[in-house]
């Protein structure tokens, strides 16, 4: 059985500041490589000038701390989403939370780094999973789905092909470009359709 990535999350301010520090840092040496490779709990020490034995309090390993990261950008992410108006359909609403998720994206390249460049199949399955998990929910909630496990796998896979696009792009061009954020929306508009319409 795998171990489980652990972390502590501080709860006084001299604990508080030096987690933030470490976040920080991590974003920032994340951005400056446009990559997770190379990212080590040593040079975020360093980066956030705090004794490496703060750091291993925080985080027992490299992927704790990213998921961390992941997590919190998820959750900034999904914050951030507009509450779409009564009348959007499924094509709206698709589009609503894809142009959210990238507007996110480009503000935050840390996130865009972690959630379309993951250092393994785990942490790209865990990014396609939660993401379409929450579409698949909200088009539940509007009627436009059913509540089953084939149309949230369909929303999962869905997500997956955003991602697939968007990484693409990330990989080749440094960021989501419009000409493959215009490709992410034919392909998931096009999958949708037939999910929806069959």
């Amino acid at each position: 059985m795998k171990k489980k990535r652990a972390s502590r999350t501080p709860s006084r301010k001299p604990g508080i500041e030096r987690y933030s520090r470490i976040i920080e840092a991590a974003e920032s040496l994340i951005c400056e490589a446009r990559s997770l490779d190379g990212l080590t709990l040593d040079l975020i020490a360093k980066r956030a000038e705090v004794p490496r034995v703060s750091l291993y309090y925080f985080f027992d390993s490299i992927d704790a701390l990213v998921d961390a990261l992941y997590q919190k950008g998820s959750e900034e992410m999904l914050a951030e989403f507009p509450d779409p108006p009564p009348e959007f359909g499924w094509r709206e609403l698709l589009l609503l939370y894809k142009n959210s998720a990238r507007e996110f994206y480009l503000k935050n390249p840390a996130a865009m780094i972690i959630s379309l460049l993951p250092t393994s199949v785990e942490a790209k399955n865990t990014v396609v999973r939660d993401f379409g998990q929450s579409l698949h929910a909200l088009f539940v909630e509007r009627d436009l789905m059913p509540n089953s496990r084939e149309a949230m796998r369909a929303c999962e896979i869905l997500n997956g092909l955003i991602d697939a696009v968007w990484s693409k792009s990330l990989l080749e061009e440094g960021t989501i470009t419009p000409t493959y954020d215009k490709e992410a929306e034919r392909v998931v508009l096009s999958y949708m359709a037939s999910v929806l319409e069959a």
